[in-house]
């Protein structure tokens, strides 16, 4: 018996290709091929002094210092790091230096030629089978100092079981307040060598850095806060400062990861997050980048918080009371539940357990009212400072604290 062969009809062919086609067509864009990008050259017009490493020192006197070396080459260091940001998008293919230059030589193309004319950007780009050419200018960079101090006498005075006692000290406040600032200019081009946009794109930034001293105690006042010291006890761990000082600052180079770590460097680094979002909305593909991310969440979390506090009771849980002030006491409910300022609220502790007759396991307790709390300072949004006003001795850590909405807490309750 002879073997048929069964061979698949025209239109089941016709229908699973028309199928196949509209799928592909249904695919983002962003998971689609990254589009090549060719990020040409930074041209550096911020008369910025780099021998020095930072231009922290004037020009012919960094020279002296510290020779011709230029440490911080703005033009190739923004066309690297520009590099780098796009390539951490995922959607972009970054065109290498070395086959820019490569291109440009064998065409003679020079980049006054590059900027002034259409027809050199379109061969350019059909060399380099790139999507959007990129010409970058540095306008300004740089970061500024200015000192300030103040000092003056304080009096403080104080009364504790009769005894009256103050003090007369002098206190001298000093410190500097930096500024990094960085703007550039972008030119977009197309395939056809046409202009898609030009968006100038800046950022700055401030850090306060100074400190203060007066008997045993000395605070370091930072743009991220205050941290206090007292007397000869253990620092706590700090927060995360920007590196500011000239002297630190020189001996860094330019976008380098201990660059990262500087004002400058932070800075340079909003910038450049802003270039991309600007070649996104102009030139596209649409995608989402960590950053905006991470700021929908907290926006979500902030849009949370409203809704808890402007609807159902607010409960937490006493976290401590302080051992030689037994009035006072910490909750573990902010402002992120609504708490206020002189809102009293209801301390509970657990009285008789309630068990399941059929398995004997406790399930619940019948609640018992030990006292109730005072709040006298909302601290963040999920810690507050309370005074004990009834059940003092009673009240412990770990009991559990109530309020209900919509009404005012009096003296009866």
């Amino acid at each position: 018996m002879k073997r048929q062969t069964l061979h698949p009809k025209p239109t089941f062919i016709a229908a699973s290709l028309v199928i196949l086609f509209l799928m592909c067509s249904m695919i983002p864009n962003s998971f689609g091929a990254p589009r090549r990008i060719a990020v040409l050259y930074f041209n550096d017009y911020s008369q910025f002094d780099s021998p020095t490493g930072c231009g922290c020192i004037p020009g012919v006197i960094g020279e002296i210092f510290s020779g011709k070396k230029r440490l911080w080459d703005l033009e190739s260091g923004f066309t690297s790091l520009l590099n780098r940001k796009l390539n951490t998008t995922g959607v972009y293919e970054l065109i290498s230096q070395d086959e820019i230059l490569d291109a440009m030589k064998s065409l003679e193309f020079s980049r006054k030629d590059v900027r002034k004319n259409v027809e050199v950007r379109k061969y350019l780009a059909e060399r380099l089978k790139a999507e959007t050419l990129i010409v970058g200018s540095v306008r300004k960079f740089g970061q500024n100092r200015a000192r300030a101090n103040a000092s003056r006498s304080l009096q403080q005075g104080s009364a504790q079981r009769g005894i009256t006692a103050s003090y007369l000290t002098g206190v001298q406040v000093l410190g500097y307040v930096y500024t990094a600032f960085v703007k550039l200019e972008m030119e977009f081009y197309g395939a056809s060598g046409k202009q898609v946009a030009a968006p100038e794109v800046s950022a700055s930034k401030r850090h306060q850095l100074g400190g203060a001293q007066f008997a045993a105690i000395q605070a370091i006042a930072t743009e991220e806060g205050t941290e206090l010291n007292f007397g000869q006890s253990p620092r706590a761990e700090r927060k995360f400062r920007p590196i500011v000082r000239p002297g630190e600052v020189s001996g860094i180079a330019f976008g380098t990861p201990e660059y990262d770590q500087t004002l400058l460097g932070m800075v340079t680094d909003d910038v450049l997050l802003k270039a991309v979002i600007k070649l996104r909305d102009h030139v596209g593909p649409d995608f989402t980048l960590p950053s905006e991310i991470a700021a929908q969440e907290q926006e979500e979390e902030r849009r949370r918080s409203a809704l808890r506090a402007s609807s159902g009771p607010i409960t937490g849980t006493i976290i401590h009371v302080d051992a030689k002030d037994q009035k006072n006491a910490y909750i573990n409910v902010g402002s992120a539940m609504g708490v206020r300022v002189q809102q009293r609220l209801i301390v509970y502790a657990k009285g008789e357990p309630l068990t399941d007759p059929d398995s004997g396991n406790v399930i619940d307790y019948i609640p018992v009212e030990v006292g109730k709390v005072e709040v006298t300072e909302v601290r963040n949004d999920r810690v507050s400072r309370v005074n004990i006003i009834e059940g003092f001795g009673e009240v412990k850590r770990g009991h559990r604290v109530w309020a209900g909405r919509n009404r005012q807490p009096n003296d009866s309750e």
